[in-house]
């Protein structure tokens, strides 16, 4: 390790990407209690896993940005799962950290995957913030690592913060 090792930081990505939606927010682009629905209309008729494995129910309200924000959802992570919707995740949405998807195919999948809670009712560590940048990028029409360049990085000089480390620095990771 050097001064300037560059390391992963996983789910610090996640206070990163919830700064940029109330970022959003203060512009005027999206509000907190906005339907995810505005954006991505394929989780207009999700299900929600009941007690018993293979029992749903319909979910009682449509998720809002602020789920999102607040891991309310009702997403969870693969890892966090067993049996059938362990392996469901990981089947239609690859490994919890890196997926080879598109932004569209990842959603589609995701909203094909059942709820374990209720939208705004337990807090489930899990694929919110995901979603969540996938709808920033959508918001600002670019990717997610040049809106985090653009609003966040470049404006307090962390000339090396990245969403994917450039090629060029990745001799410099640990």
């Amino acid at each position: 390790m050097t001064i300037d090792t560059i390391f992963r930081i996983a789910s610090m990505t996640k206070p990163v990407t919830s700064v940029l939606a109330i970022m959003l927010y203060e512009e005027k682009k999206l509000n907190l209690y906005d339907p995810i629905t505005k954006w991505f209309p394929q989780f207009r008729n999700m299900k929600v896993l009941k007690n018993q494995p293979g029992e749903y129910e319909v979910a009682n309200r449509l998720i809002t940005i602020l789920d999102l924000l607040t891991h309310t959802a009702g997403f969870t992570y693969s890892d966090f799962q067993t049996g059938k919707l362990k392996d469901d995740y990981r089947k239609v949405l690859g490994g919890d950290i890196d997926s080879e998807l598109t932004n569209e195919q990842w959603i589609s999948g995701l909203a094909s995957l059942p709820l374990v809670s209720q939208p705004g009712e337990i807090f489930n560590y899990g694929k919110s913030t995901d979603l969540l940048g996938i709808l920033i990028s959508t918001i600002e029409g670019k990717s997610l690592g040049k809106v985090m360049e653009e609003k966040i990085f470049d404006p307090l000089s962390m000339t090396d913060t990245f969403f994917y480390v450039p090629e060029n620095k990745r001799n410099r990771c640990l």
